[in-house]
């Protein structure tokens, strides 16, 4: 009587489905069992809420297990087992319990991310603003958030229940530390403070007069900006391009061609040696490369008022020593007179 069917007296969660073929016992639990798709999760923390529908997540029976379970009982294939499984559905009956497909993995995955985000309020991290040569530290501000590992637990833990009804989860968030503390962003401004001062560049071998070149604290000061790097430390950092474009143009002031020593006359005979005078260049990448070493001293803490250029210096052929050995013997050889009368016909 029952082949096709499910045995009498057989029930899932309560719903006849005796008598009823697959597709029939089916659509009797579709129609039957309260909708696990119509409700919604709510979700309180970091004093924020957010929703989650039941329907986004997939969730919903397992109609085709209970189906096939509820018209597997007494169809093992074993002709002891199943007569003992009919005499015992037909006498006590079967009752079978519902089995939730709580969710779709993606669907799941991707709101708890969702949700996950909503209920964060991110970290502030602390940072230092430059207006001329000054600095000024902005401060960090914790932040809130929802532990995703937490929300997955206790989300799932619902959801895999065959309550139809909507739910409220209440979740403590943890703190979000910054990445860069106010502690931090004030040891970055102190040091960018003691490296924008002005810094005096003598020349070697400059001549008596000639003043020394400098970069004023200003400048310095625009060459400074503020970076974290990948371990979470926050420092000032020194544009390298625009230093060695500082002293590139520092050149002009410095490079000179050499001058020979020379003689003065002194009525018929050599009077005595004016001084030669060494050429120079100045070295831009050795100079630049100093003046970032002496920033970074600054940085941590060691005063460095002046630091001389680097100059590469050339002699002139004629040098002050060798004019001043060839003055003793040099004598007149020769001496001639032209007069010259001026009138407008030689251009006078």
């Amino acid at each position: 009587q029952s082949q096709g069917a499910v045995l009498p007296r057989v029930t899932v969660d309560g719903v006849d489905v005796a008598g009823l073929d697959r597709s029939e016992a089916a659509a009797a639990l579709e129609s039957t069992l309260p909708s696990l798709a119509a409700g919604e999760a709510t979700i309180i923390g970091a004093g924020a809420r957010a929703t989650i529908e039941y329907a986004e997540l997939g969730r919903r029976y397992e109609i085709a297990t209970m189906t096939n379970e509820a018209y597997s009982i007494g169809r093992s294939g074993n002709p002891v087992t199943d007569t003992l499984a009919r005499l015992r559905v037909l006498l006590i009956g079967a009752d079978l319990p519902v089995q939730v497909h709580a969710f779709d993995a993606i669907a799941f995955d991707a709101a708890v991310a969702q949700v996950s985000r909503e209920l964060t309020r991110p970290a502030v991290d602390a940072s230092v603003s430059r207006t001329d040569a000054r600095f000024t530290v902005h401060h960090s501000r914790d932040g809130r958030g929802i532990v995703p590992d937490e929300l997955r637990a206790a989300l799932s833990a619902e959801l895999s229940t065959s309550n139809p009804n909507d739910i409220t989860l209440r979740l403590t968030p943890q703190v979000l530390a910054p990445t860069v503390t106010t502690a931090g962003a004030q040891a970055a401004a102190d040091a960018a403070r003691g490296m924008a001062t002005a810094l005096s560049l003598p020349v070697p071998g400059a001549t008596d007069g000639e003043e020394p070149l400098s970069i004023s604290a200003a400048t310095i000061a625009g060459w400074i900006t503020f970076e974290t790097d990948a371990a979470g430390g926050y420092a000032p950092i020194i544009a390298e391009s625009a230093v060695n474009a500082a002293i590139g143009e520092m050149a002009a002031t410095v490079d000179r061609d050499p001058k020979n020593a020379s003689f003065t006359l002194a009525g018929a005979g050599i009077g005595g040696v004016v001084a030669a005078q060494d050429g120079r260049a100045l070295d831009v990448e050795a100079s630049a490369e100093s003046v970032l070493d002496a920033l970074a001293q600054r940085g941590a803490g060691t005063p460095v008022p002046s630091l001389a250029l680097a100059v590469s210096v050339t002699e002139p052929a004629l040098t002050t020593a060798e004019a001043e050995a060839a003055l003793p013997q040099m004598q007149l050889v020769s001496s001639w007179t032209t007069y010259y009368t001026p009138n407008d016909g030689n251009g006078y």
